[in-house]
């Protein structure tokens, strides 16, 4: 009897153990995926790749620049292609991907090189990322920066 308790007992802890296991490393996979786009998504800014783009941007996508500036979805792709903001390159200093269920945050920090109405910019940023798994995959609706110090 105590035999079967026990054996009972082991059962249930093992299976406990092996769900952990799962959920640590489904949670890799998803960091893993999210940093992927994360980063995927400023060689295609810098790339004008618009159709990437457009798949990934969440349709109620809010974009807060670090000056104030708020972009939709839409304004976004616009102001890619006619050239009124031109990211020229990224250098990523450091990021972090933190998931719960279907949102993911990336926070990060780097150097955004932009041209802005024809004005070349080198601006450091802190940034945070809101990705939402949708039916389409993890699509990012909300992004807030501000800039760095460099005093």
């Amino acid at each position: 009897m105590i035999a079967t308790i026990l054996m009972r007992n082991c059962a249930k802890i093992i299976g406990l153990l092996l769900g952990c296991v799962l959920s640590v490393s489904s949670y890799a996979q998803i960091k893993g995926e999210v940093q992927a786009l994360h980063t995927v998504k400023f060689r295609w800014m810098i790339e004008r790749n618009l159709d990437s783009l457009s798949l990934l941007l969440h349709p109620k996508l809010q974009y807060i620049h670090s000056n104030g500036w708020i972009e939709s979805r839409d304004e976004v792709l616009d102001n890619i292609r006619s050239g009124k903001l031109i990211y020229r390159q990224v250098d990523i200093k450091s990021t972090s991907v933190h998931q719960r269920g279907k949102n993911a945050i990336v926070k990060g920090e780097g150097t955004f090189h932009v041209t802005l109405d024809g004005k070349d910019l080198s601006i450091p940023l802190s940034y945070e990322e809101n990705y939402l798994k949708s039916r389409k995959g993890w699509q990012l609706i909300y992004r807030k920066s501000q800039r760095i110090s460099t005093q």
